[in-house]
């Protein structure tokens, strides 16, 4: 006998109430609700109105009609496609179950075409990080050296402004102070906004720094290093409860691709931890220096954060190992996870929760881009709630999975479930191509 559940109409007005009552005892329920679950009950369904004919070529006769008229409130729904969980968790669910598999692939193999013997191939999950703005209350987690207090001080040192630079509490993750700064009046406001404006030019001069690097420690030009060894990456931003955004990568090395062999291995005998320690010096050596936000103003030289790790891929490791190499899905579902996240997530906007540290960021954006208009114009990331349009995943032109092409995008779920697409310029859904 099957079971009968109760609908749950907590938190919804009556008229809403209503609402759900009639579409449940409408005739065409049934019709409805199979073109709900054709579109993944997506929440916010793009509506289309018209016909649409299939055609016979051989006589151009009208094979069939379908008619926006003849469906459920005389539209034809379509999936919107955002990858953001906030915007839409179903299209978010199949945007990073597509990524975990794409992910999956170029990490371990044996999908999507590509041969198990990936796995064997020199690869790291890196991390790269912003560099300090101020101290700031903290998570430790279970395993990480040291203390897990926040901020162990026993000379009880305060800053500048008197305030303590001492916390020593274990803070949980729902912990509402946890990002925020122990002092705001000391925090660097101004360099945040900076850095995260050009975040995405740090990570585009890694991608060239990192194959110089490689054929400097071969000892070879990079014209030769290209013939023995390539460079493919797929990366994702994610961004830390201080509101800054950080990168993880998988970076994996390939031989040049051959007609029978996209996936060869390099032509050296190399390990992941040898490309682990290209990976860290190619990322200290990054640089850029910022236009000014204030012609009156000081340069910014950028540069990533102390904390750059990058950890070797190992298909033996274990799936919840905190320390030395990784399990290749378990790096596969950590990024697949922050590719559906966005800076909108920490949008003073969009959430009740929003800290005051985040309003304060949002502030300082505001400031410099009406202070900076000519140097850096409407529309950029100082339009973005966190001043960063990085979060979303991009490949490498070689790609995570596929041979050299144009642009590398991810496969195809199966049945109805499509590649999720952006509905904001500014946040990718879809691995777009970059140099490397």
């Amino acid at each position: 006998m099957t079971a009968v559940a109760e609908l749950d109409l907590d938190g919804i007005t009556p008229a809403q109430v209503e609402q759900v009552t009639a579409r449940l005892l409408s005739r065409d329920f049934d019709q409805w609700a199979s073109e709900a679950a054709r579109v993944g009950h997506c929440h916010r369904p793009v509506k289309l109105v018209g016909q649409a004919h299939t055609i016979d070529k051989a006589t151009g006769s009208v094979l069939s009609t379908l008619d926006s008229n003849r469906m459920p409130d005389g539209v034809l729904y379509v999936k919107c496609g955002n990858r953001r969980a906030l915007v839409c968790p179903p299209c978010s669910r199949e945007y990073g179950a597509d990524m975990w598999h794409l992910l999956r692939a170029g990490a371990a193999g044996g999908d999507k075409g590509v041969p198990t013997s990936v796995a064997t191939h020199p690869m790291v999950f890196a991390t790269f990080t912003a560099p300090s703005f101020g101290p700031v209350h903290a998570i430790k987690q279970p395993g990480s050296k040291g203390s897990r207090r926040c901020r162990p001080r026993t000379r009880g040192e305060t800053c500048p402004h008197g305030k303590s630079l001492s916390c020593m509490a274990i803070h949980p993750d729902s912990d509402p102070r946890v990002g925020q700064p122990m002092c705001s009046s000391c925090y660097d406001y101004e360099s945040h906004v900076t850095w995260q404006w050009w975040a995405l030019e740090l990570w585009r001069r890694l991608t060239i720094e990192l194959p110089r690097t490689i054929a400097h420690a071969l000892h070879l030009t990079q014209k030769a290093a290209r013939t023995i060894v390539r460079v493919s990456f797929a990366k994702v931003g994610e961004y830390q409860q201080r509101g800054v955004i950080h990168f993880h990568a998988i970076i994996r090395l390939d031989g040049p691709p051959e007609d029978n062999e996209p996936f060869p291995a390099p032509l050296l005998e190399l390990d992941s931890r040898w490309l682990a320690d290209q990976v860290t010096a190619a990322a200290r050596k990054v640089e850029y220096t910022a236009p000014l936000a204030y012609r009156d103003g000081a340069d910014y030289r950028l540069a990533f954060g102390d904390q750059i790790d990058a950890r070797p891929i190992h298909r033996r490791a274990g799936r919840d190992d905190l320390d030395g190499p990784i399990n290749p899905e378990t790096v596969a579902a950590y990024i697949a996870k922050y590719s559906t996240k966005s800076a909108a997530d920490l949008d003073p906007a969009d959430r009740a929760d929003t800290k005051e540290h985040l309003a304060r960021i949002r502030a300082m954006e505001l400031r410099l881009a009406d202070g900076a208009d000519e140097l850096y114009p409407p529309g950029g990331p100082f339009d973005n709630p966190t001043g960063c349009s990085a979060s979303g995943a991009t490949c490498s032109a070689s790609g995570a999975t596929s041979p050299p092409s144009p642009v590398a995008t991810p496969p195809p779920l199966p049945a109805s479930a499509a590649p999720a697409a952006a509905t904001n310029a500014r946040e990718p859904a879809t691995p777009t191509a970059l140099s490397t």
